[in-house]
């Protein structure tokens, strides 16, 4: 008779937003629990540890949608905005991703659909929101005055995953959609963002002009993350929703997630 040998079975070893230092705040639709479909989100729990967590505005409409993207469920907001009572300031730098998708192909002007700070020329924030209702658009506060930076036409309902670094240390600017870089700016205004106590959004920009659609997934951090810690954060992204499809070839992450 054989002498069977019990080899355990190795830990999974799947990278996380969190492995990266300067994790500001995490939102995951599918982290939520406790709702059934069609239930509201009146708060949307910071699974960073910073304990951020974003708060819907009043009147505003925030639904659990369930088995919407890759199976897993999304928050839909279709009125107000999320918000807390911190800001990314203080710091040269902000990178953020994000998985998301517009209600319509049609909206409004200047829908914003996320803000690291409040949108006024003292404090110098960095959102992106689309203007006339189907050109994205990505600004970025410089030393003395803000950048636009049409990148992308976005005529359509689709699942967008968008990963970005805006790094005022060396006044320099990137922008990818699904995986495939659209900007790779230079000459911004360098310098800190002002300490301000504002607030941070999703659905908005700057606390208006709201972007309402499917929210799968935002993170963010205080730090101008590395090109390959960018494209980790689109290959966990991508692999998680189902949008890896999306990735160009060649990506590092195009086959497997980190």
């Amino acid at each position: 008779m054989p002498n069977w040998i019990y080899i355990p079975t190795a830990a999974s070893s799947g990278w996380l937003p969190s492995d990266l230092s300067n994790l500001w705040g995490w939102y995951k639709s599918d982290a939520i629990t406790g709702k059934s479909d069609g239930d509201s989100v009146g708060t949307w729990s910071d699974e960073s540890g910073n304990g951020r967590t974003m708060t819907l505005s009043t009147g505003g409409t925030g639904t659990y949608k369930t088995n919407i993207l890759d199976g897993k469920a999304v928050v839909r907001l279709t009125a107000g905005s999320y918000s807390n009572g911190n800001v990314i300031d203080n710091t040269c730098c902000i990178s953020i991703a994000a998985v998301l998708k517009r209600t319509s192909a049609t909206d409004s002007i200047n829908s914003g659909f996320l803000s690291g700070s409040d949108g006024t020329t003292s404090n110098r924030s960095f959102l992106y929101g689309t203007i006339n209702a189907a050109s994205l658009l990505a600004v970025t506060y410089g030393a003395t005055t803000y950048d636009y930076r049409p990148s992308h036409t976005w005529s359509s309902t689709d699942w967008k995953l968008f990963c970005s670094r805006s790094d005022h240390g060396n006044g320099t600017f990137r922008l990818s959609i699904n995986g495939t870089e659209t900007n790779d700016v230079t000459g911004l205004g360098t310098g800190n963002l002002i300490s301000t106590a504002t607030t941070t959004y999703i659905g908005a920009a700057a606390g208006v002009a709201n972007m309402f659609g499917d929210y799968a997934e935002v993170v963010l951090y205080d730090a101008a993350l590395s090109q390959e810690n960018l494209e980790k954060l689109e290959g966990y992204l991508a692999h998680k929703w189902g949008l890896e499809g999306d990735l160009p070839q060649g990506h590092p992450h195009k086959d497997a997630a980190p």
